[in-house]
């Protein structure tokens, strides 16, 4: 290892301050997969 390396561990999370929980393990929705729902409802 080199005398200078670094290692910087995160300690905390994510929270939305609405909801009060983050999206790990649920992930994100995708958009796109709304919008093509939406329009095979006629709705889009």
């Amino acid at each position: 290892m080199d005398t200078h390396l670094e290692v910087t561990v995160r300690d905390g999370q994510p929270v939305n301050p609405v909801t009060g929980t983050n999206w790990e393990g649920a992930g994100v929705r995708r958009q796109v997969a709304d919008e093509a729902r939406l329009t095979l409802a006629g709705l889009g």
